[in-house]
């Protein structure tokens, strides 16, 4: 579930990094960083390319920044600087930065980039422009269905629902937020049947941008096709949407959806009787927050959704990723004993403040075990840390260790169909999937199905790594995007 492994799903939303160049300031001084360059992000779970292109003249440089993984391009550089051979830059609104040094004999600069936590990137002359991976299956006009950009808002603190409101534990928002996204409706009469998306954790855009994937759209696409509208939004604080994702908890998130839902009441197109939620790993877990809570809830979907509370799935996603990689079980155990350690002592104390202390001793602990090639890669103690401490002090990270979906999800009456990937690393099926099939078993219609050869994208899979996603030219597979279609069309077709 992306945002299990907190740090791991920083990382590889992190990409987002600058590159550097070089040119002559003497005899010693490298070249002038004037051109593109290109480079590995290190993020430990996988390798991301980036190409960095760098303008201008000296005192006033200019760059953007590639992502052909990710299919972004053009990403504005803020703040970057060229001087004695060090390269420096940041990227403000992602709350990263980048340092390195030219390296005359290799011809590239070494350097770290840092995003909640350092990773390694080195940055070589661009050869010429990088192709960014296939995907099939993002839909290309002329589009048989209407698409619709919309906005919607609600205040957080104003709620007429009491039973969702008490549900929520907690608001750590204040203010109106304003949700940007898209409505995609078939162009047969109505009213039709409605999907409101939910993404997966950490700050999506309404397609569930991923390493040049676009789960959201591929899915949208499908189901629009298929009859059913659908309304995919960016999450708060993200891309065209208002609000502040960093204070939110998956009970602030579910208020989100519930707000997308009260909006396709609105509209004639639709049907309001007929309104389900589809959320992907996350995602999975708010839509039976929003459906146990409220009566407007038609249906829901789960795509890798959790079944245990986080502290189980982020323990057990760490060990069977470790063991994919490599790991030998050894590190796989001390790393395990250090995160249940640390996660104890945030259950016995009421804020992070109060568990900090015995938080900090345990990551100390930690990187003295490290080797020395490890304490690179990571940096210093103190950046080691501070960017430990920062994942494990968010709102969000405290709420989703200790909530239990299952006693939600077993007051959720409405049809549910609940699906997981056999080779799913990150929500891992034999894990999740017998709670979910507990939780469920008084619902009257009820589907859980393990989908074997899929991995938590969805994706045909060889290992179920995560750097094995970007690999995967298929964005979802066509088999569960029909399961999925029949299965909404049949009951509500």
């Amino acid at each position: 579930m992306r945002r299990y492994s907190r740090n791991m799903e920083k990382a590889l939303w992190a990409w987002l990094t600058i590159c550097p160049a070089l040119m002559a300031q003497g005899e010693e001084q490298p070249v002038f960083p004037i051109g593109s360059w290109h480079g590995k992000l290190d993020a430990g779970i996988a390798k991301l390319q980036l190409v960095v292109n760098i303008e201008g003249a000296v005192g006033a440089l200019k760059a953007t920044l590639d992502s052909p993984d990710q299919g972004a391009a053009g990403i504005a550089i803020d703040d970057i600087t060229f001087e004695n051979g060090v390269l420096k830059f940041a990227i403000a609104r992602l709350r990263a930065s980048y340092k390195g040094t030219f390296d005359a004999e290799q011809d590239l600069f070494v350097g770290v980039f840092t995003q909640g936590q350092p990773m390694s990137l080195d940055l070589a002359r661009s050869s010429g422009a990088i192709e960014p991976p296939k995907r099939p299956q993002i839909p290309r006009g002329p589009l048989p269905y209407d698409v619709e950009e919309v906005f919607y808002s609600h205040d957080p603190k104003a709620d007429t629902n009491e039973s969702f409101r008490v549900a929520r534990q907690s608001d750590q928002t204040s203010g109106r937020v304003r949700l940007a996204a898209t409505l995609t409706m078939p162009r047969s009469e109505g009213p039709h049947p409605a999907v409101v998306l939910i993404s997966g954790s950490g700050p999506q855009d309404r397609d569930e941008s991923l390493m040049g994937h676009k789960p959201f759209l591929v899915i949208a696409d499908s189901l629009t096709r298929s009859g059913i509208a659908v309304l995919r939004f960016d999450d708060r604080g993200t891309a065209m949407s208002t609000g502040d994702h960093g204070t939110a908890t998956s009970h602030d998130f579910a208020r989100d959806a519930h707000a997308g839902l009260l909006y396709l009441k609105t509209r004639q197109e639709i049907d309001s009787s007929k309104i389900g939620l589809m959320g992907h790993s996350e995602g999975g877990l708010i839509a039976p927050i929003v459906a146990a809570h409220t009566k407007d809830v038609a249906f829901i979907v789960m795509l890798a959704g959790p079944g245990v509370d986080g502290e189980q799935v982020i323990c057990l996603q760490s060990r069977v990723i470790g063991k994919a990689m490599g790991v030998s079980d050894d590190v796989i155990d001390s790393g395990e004993k250090t995160n249940r350690a640390i996660f104890a002592a945030m259950r016995e104390c009421a804020s992070f403040e109060e568990a900090r202390p015995k938080v900090r001793a345990e990551l100390e602990a930690a990187y003295e075990d490290l080797s020395v090639d490890e304490k690179k890669q990571v940096g210093s103690k103190r950046q080691f840390v501070e960017s430990k401490e920062a994942s494990l002090a968010s709102p969000w990270m405290r709420s989703f260790l200790q909530y239990d979906p299952a006693p939600t999800l077993a007051k959720v009456m409405c049809p549910v169909l609940a699906l997981n990937g056999s080779l799913d690393l990150q929500v891992v099926p034999s894990q999740n999937i017998p709670p979910i099939k507990q939780a469920l078993r008084n619902n009257p219609d009820a589907q859980v199905i393990e989908l074997k050869g899929l991995n938590h994208l969805f994706q045909n899979a060889e290992t179920g790594r995560i750097d094995e996603y970007v690999q995967i030219e298929e964005t979802f597979d066509p088999k569960a995007l029909r399961l999925i279609c029949d299965w909404i069309a049949k009951r509500f077709l």
